[in-house]
């Protein structure tokens, strides 16, 4: 295919520096790829490609630099440019507990396809994944989990497609087939992936630049079948680096941002993040349903902290509605302290989380969303606890003023949870690091909602009560807006 190379880049880097803790995973590196052009990063281990590939996707922020998508500053807070990109890592983007058909419409909603029908019949048909769309995900062969993840990248019909080692795991007949399947799905898109199989690099792409411990010290161009000569040329730029710059194209993000709107890349508006709110919604409580991990842990949890405290308590006839209220909102707040935790931790541990920070869904409507999701959870578990106190400390605490309650106490909870559980999921001492981080703040909640459920159990008057249901009220909008206003920085962390 006739690459023209004057033409807009999809993608343009400008002396990208990243570094990862002391080390400098990327020095200096420009690049641009342009409509139609396939582009091989090659090198040894360690030389920086799958980092360049996560700061070209947006999964990490260079230390120094500039990175435009689809001519769209990454680094200015757009959201626009990621409905741009097809991203495969080595980690799978998929959730194990879903299945492929569901694992597609999710991406699908995510990112606003309007022919995902089609799409995915025609995907799923080339890579011959029509047999398992009912399988979930985690039932398949490595093979076939890297064909889903190639599925998953080309569905939103990327302008730019980012793949890392695309090969990997694939039979000798998918490999094969890769060229067609990208000349068939991705035919004017930029491609840039990453390869130690030089014989692919050469039949998938018309250039290729070759780094070494983070710098760029080759490009040249490709023919299909210069495998050999391909070998020999990387291995002398690799013993004998020297830093080349391949001119990325340098142009004004004004005319970039005329030629994307008529690409169609555009912010997806409020009717579109609703859609996508719901589509994360929806993902969580189908997965709970299924798996069936949280709420029954929760409510078992919970439960067995009312009988250990009422057996715990010999307090007089007068006291036991103070102690039941203490009881109950205790036992919201450790539920909170699991569940919020639970909610993100998970997704860290399966890489489920780079697929939503892919999605080109504003980071307020994530959390907002996950907020939902842990409201809904808790409410359910906040019932049955209710029940529970009410009949160990045989307390009229099933009225619907107390049911009322209880839904803005736990609203307030999973607003401070939501928040918490995403600062500390990628902290290897979380389960110690968020009672130390969120008890301290939901104090609040604890004094609020013992307060409010002594007046709604007439121990003291009604007239009390209305001042601190305002204060959850309060403090859920506080939290709410702020988790709102810094859930960007959160998950850039």
């Amino acid at each position: 295919m006739q690459v023209d190379r004057g033409s807009e880049p999809v993608a343009s880097a400008q002396s990208l520096t990243c570094r990862l803790g002391r080390t400098f995973a990327l020095r200096d590196v420009s690049l641009d790829v342009v409509r139609c052009e396939r582009l091989a990063l090659l090198g040894p281990n360690g030389s920086g490609k799958t980092t360049l590939l996560k700061v070209l996707a947006g999964l990490l922020a260079p230390t120094a630099g500039k990175v435009a998508v689809c001519g769209l500053d990454t680094g200015r807070g757009h959201v626009a440019f990621r409905r741009g990109i097809g991203y495969a890592g080595h980690r799978p983007h998929h959730y194990p507990d879903l299945t492929v058909r569901e694992n597609l419409m999710m991406v699908s909603r995510f990112f606003l396809v309007d022919n995902y029908v089609s799409r995915m019949d025609r995907l799923t048909r080339d890579l011959e994944m029509e047999s398992h769309l009912d399988l979930r995900a985690g039932a398949l062969s490595r093979g076939q989990q890297q064909r889903l993840a190639l599925a998953i990248a080309l569905l939103p019909e990327p302008r730019l497609l980012l793949l890392d080692e695309p090969e990997a795991a694939l039979d000798a007949t998918t490999r094969s087939r890769l060229g067609w399947i990208f000349e068939s799905h991705a035919r004017d898109s930029g491609i840039i992936f990453a390869t130690h199989d030089l014989a692919s690099a050469s039949e998938l792409a018309q250039r290729a630049l070759i780094l070494r411990r983070g710098s760029l010290v080759g490009e040249l161009p490709l023919q299909a079948g210069g495998a050999d000569e391909l070998r020999e040329r990387v291995a002398e730029a690799v013993r004998a680096p020297r830093a080349v710059s391949p001119g990325a194209i340098n142009r004004d993000e004004t005319q970039s941002g005329r030629q994307i709107a008529n690409a169609g890349i555009r912010a997806a508006g409020r009717v579109g993040t609703i859609k996508q709110m719901i589509a994360l919604i929806g993902k969580d409580v189908r997965l709970e349903w299924r798996t069936r991990e949280i709420v029954p842990a929760l409510a078992v949890l919970s439960l067995l902290m009312v009988i250990a405290f009422s057996l715990a308590f010999v307090a007089p006839a007068e006291d036991v509605p103070a102690v039941a209220a203490g009881v109950l909102w205790a036992s919201l707040i450790f539920a909170t302290l699991v569940g919020g935790l639970r909610s993100f931790s998970a997704e860290r541990d399966q890489g489920t989380i780079e697929a939503i920070v892919l999605a080109p869904v504003l980071r307020s409507a994530i959390y907002l969303a996950k907020a939902a999701v842990n409201f809904a959870f808790l409410t359910v578990v906040g019932l049955l606890t209710l029940v529970s106190v009410a009949v160990l400390f045989d307390v009229e605490l099933i009225r619907w003023e107390m049911i009322g309650l209880l839904a803005l106490g736990a609203a307030a909870l999973s607003s401070v949870g939501s928040l918490y559980g995403a600062v500390t999921a990628n902290v290897r001492a979380r389960e110690l690091l968020i009672p130390v981080l969120l008890l301290p703040v939901a104090l609040p909640i604890l004094i609020a909602g013992v307060a409010a459920t002594l007046s709604v159990l007439d121990v003291t008057s009604n007239a009390a009560q209305f001042p601190w249901m305002g204060l959850l009220a309060g403090f859920l909008a506080i939290m709410a807006s702020l988790g709102a206003i810094l859930f960007d920085h959160v998950l850039g962390d």
